[in-house]
């Protein structure tokens, strides 16, 4: 693999209600716009992946098929890895952040709030998650992979390609949005 690119799910129904973690929310109108958009960024930019990697949750499956579809990508070139599901949120899981008494910016900026609530899949563990799915991507005989997943396993594997300590908080990234990692 020389060329390893990352896109979070479009939005999701869960995104819009600020659900925690909900492994059945699928795509709104907008997210499949911006599943779309991400195909065709890559078409524009000439990036055409061997092979695309996704997550087992809808969103991230309906995701990949739109962008492989604006591509003309071969469907039996999507694979789906179970390591690269979401965050497991334990007691949180599809609590919204409002009813779980959780603000939305103090999840970002400090990173480790949640690891002590029953269940969740704590950073340090996100975090060896991270550096698996880095070794998966680059163990590809592939040129090009790109990765269809989700928020924070995305912020945890940026955090692993750029040596970021796991507990330092980095901005989210962008429903839709194209990002080259390697």
């Amino acid at each position: 693999m020389k060329n390893l690119y990352f896109i979070r799910h479009g939005e999701s129904t869960a995104n819009v209600i600020n659900q925690i973690g909900n492994d059945h929310a699928e795509l709104t109108e907008k997210g499949a716009a911006q599943a779309t958009k991400a195909g065709r960024f890559l078409q524009t930019e000439n990036i055409n992946p061997n092979v695309i990697l996704v997550s087992p949750l809808q969103r991230a499956k309906e995701t990949a098929t739109y962008i492989a579809h604006e591509i003309d990508h071969d469907m039996s070139k999507i694979l789906v890895f179970d390591i690269l599901r979401e965050r497991w949120f334990g007691d949180l899981e599809s609590r919204t952040f409002h009813d779980a008494k959780i603000n939305l910016v103090d999840y970002i900026q400090k990173p480790l709030l949640i690891d002590s609530i029953n269940g969740v899949e704590t950073l340090a563990q996100l975090h060896k998650r991270a550096k698996l799915v880095v070794e998966l991507a680059k163990s590809r005989p592939e040129d090009t992979v790109l990765i269809v997943s989700h928020g924070a396993l995305l912020r945890s594997i940026y955090k692993v390609i750029e040596n970021i300590p796991y507990d330092r908080p980095i901005p989210p990234f962008e429903n839709g949005k194209v990002l080259r990692l390697i």
